[in-house]
């Protein structure tokens, strides 16, 4: 019989979505223990797109190295991971890279913007993350980088291109 698969969705709880910019492997370590010692196997972690990617056309390299960091704890530790590209909505607000704000007023209808770097004015609006082909290719360096990093490494169980992306865009 196969085992049913359980996991998590990550953030470290002292530092949510900041945790990239403030990185903690002694954090991860200690909160992945406690994540295999209660029995998940599997852990869905968000890269968080303004730091892995703070221009269209730059990788944070120090934001991938954490990366795989991470990934080596998990290994070590028998995890699994599903990195989440393209973080965008998260715990109610969406949280974007100040090169991803367009011109315009922001709808009715789009949730507050948040960036690490600043709060984004009423005026920012977001570029549309499907069909902008300036995103796009932002996205596809993005996704090339940190892919062609990870392909072969032993924790990688997965890939998703988003969290909640409806609500992003």
């Amino acid at each position: 019989m196969t085992p049913f698969l359980m996991g998590v969705n990550y953030w470290p709880r002292r530092k949510a979505m900041y945790w990239w910019a403030d990185f903690d492997l002694g954090e991860v370590r200690e909160e992945f223990a406690m994540i295999r010692d209660i029995h998940l196997t599997h852990v869905r972690l968000f890269l968080l797109w303004e730091s892995f990617q703070p221009a269209p056309d730059q990788i944070d390299s120090k934001a991938l190295d954490h990366l795989c960091q991470v990934c080596d704890v998990a290994a070590d530790l028998g995890l699994k991971l599903q990195p989440t590209f393209f973080t965008g909505h998260m715990s109610g607000p969406n949280w974007a890279p100040d090169w991803l704000l367009g011109p315009g007023p922001r709808l009715p209808y789009e949730r507050p913007l948040i960036t690490t770097r600043r709060r984004s004015g009423a005026n920012a609006t977001l570029r549309n993350i499907y069909t902008d082909p300036f995103v796009i290719e932002a996205e596809k360096r993005q996704l090339t980088a940190v892919c062609g990093t990870l392909a072969d490494h032993p924790a990688l169980w997965g890939w998703s291109l988003g969290n909640e992306p409806d609500l992003f865009c």
